[in-house]
């Protein structure tokens, strides 16, 4: 099962059905489907980590964006900071502007080792070797994981243990891997 998924990912990959241009090499006007992790929300803007992008970029939220993607079912749709999600967007002389957002369909529990790429005190965004950038956030009561995510560092390589609620992925155990020693 899991090398047929495997398969299918890769053939998604090869057709450009999940690749999309990054925003650095978007053309103008034409809308553009993407995915990433929303890393931040205001109310005129979103900061998304588009996958294959060294960091998070900045997303005006287009006029006609529905601004009840944020936040809480019924009256919103449930997108937070370090879900991942799956969006459209435009670039233009004004910059880029997401036109629609969801949350991207992932797996509701299960384990996951990659290197850190962020992590404050609330959450963590983790690349694994094989695979997309995604955000594990801390359950409540946070205890000392909030001590544990800030230790983190940019190439820390972790071991997560996560379960989904309605919101996003939740830590249920954090292990920092020791470093590989370098042959001199």
């Amino acid at each position: 099962m899991r090398k047929a998924a495997i398969v299918l990912a890769v053939a998604l990959l090869a057709s450009g059905v999940i690749l999309a241009d990054s925003p650095k090499d978007a053309k103008p006007g034409k809308p553009i489907s993407a995915m990433g992790v929303l890393t931040d929300n205001k109310p005129d803007f979103a900061m998304i980590w588009v996958d294959g992008e060294d960091a998070p970029t900045k997303f005006t939220l287009a006029e006609g964006f529905d601004k009840n993607t944020f936040g809480f079912p019924p009256k919103c749709k449930g997108v937070f900071v370090s879900d991942r999600v799956q969006f459209t967007y435009t670039k233009g002389d004004g910059g880029n502007k997401v036109l629609a957002m969801h949350r991207a369909r992932t797996p509701l529990k299960g384990t996951v080792t990659g290197e850190v790429q962020f992590s404050n005190d609330f959450w963590v965004a983790v690349k694994p070797k094989n695979g997309p950038l995604d955000g594990y956030a801390i359950s409540w009561p946070p205890g000392s994981m909030v001590a544990g995510l800030k230790a983190l560092k940019k190439g820390d390589v972790v071991t997560i243990r996560f379960h989904t609620d309605v919101e996003r992925h939740r830590i249920e155990t954090l292990q920092v891997l020791p470093a590989k020693k370098s042959k001199e």
